[in-house]
């Protein structure tokens, strides 16, 4: 398993990509941030297994695979990123740490909403949910901006993995924080919010792709 760390780290970003998606298919179609609070209370009635099961997937996903990978993928561009000394591999494991704390965090407001539905006021329930809005779809795109573009930068440099894998990647990124702006206009359903559900998913496909990628790499790049 030494010998072969860089493939076990890719297959945790495969497991990672694949759970992620899942989750979030699990999640359903939430109500909208303007939604009576009544609507967003039933979705969290009628949805609360479904959506705790989902945290789960999202919890085993960061803890046991994303990390993993992102601590793999650290390893593999430091190698290539040695003439800056690892700044950009070192700051691209740090978006994957902040996606984790923000994840937890988001998971943690719609948790309490789908335990305490009956007991909680209107007002606190619409709260709740928005506050899960603006850490999944704020906070962590700037996580998966960093995480994603500072792996990009030393992919496209080194070459240590296909090098439209990097252009791929700095192009998600860009569309995470772009579309992170969508509170200006107050609508994360509308084209601004759009353009970060795209990004957010890109994000799940370049970890399947980056993870293919370590996995299919007979060994690890020598330091530069």
């Amino acid at each position: 398993m030494s010998q072969n760390w860089w493939k076990l780290a890719g297959m945790a970003g495969v497991v990672t990509a694949v759970v992620f998606v899942v989750s979030f298919i699990l999640f359903g179609e939430p109500p909208a941030l303007d939604d009576p609070a009544g609507d967003i209370r039933a979705y969290f009635e009628d949805s609360g297994s479904q959506i705790q099961f989902a945290n789960w997937l999202v919890a085993l996903a960061v803890a046991l695979f994303f990390l993993v990978f992102a601590s793999g993928l650290r390893g593999l561009l430091g190698a290539a990123d040695a003439d800056t000394r690892g700044m950009w591999s070192r700051a691209s494991f740090a978006g994957a740490v902040a996606v984790a704390a923000v994840g937890g965090a988001g998971s943690a407001f719609w948790g309490t909403a789908t335990l305490h539905t009956d007991s909680l006021s209107d007002d606190v329930l619409v709260a709740l949910h928005q506050l899960d809005a603006l850490l999944y779809q704020v906070a962590m795109p700037w996580g998966f901006a960093l995480f994603l573009g500072a792996a990009s930068l030393v992919i496209i440099r080194s070459g240590v993995l296909w090098a439209w894998l990097g252009w791929f990647g700095i192009l998600t990124a860009v569309l995470q924080v772009v579309g992170a702006l969508w509170p200006l206009s107050g609508d994360n359903e509308g084209f601004l919010g759009i353009l970060g559900v795209i990004g957010l998913s890109l994000s799940f496909l370049w970890i399947l792709i980056a993870g293919v990628g370590m996995m299919r790499m007979e060994s690890p790049p020598a330091e530069a």
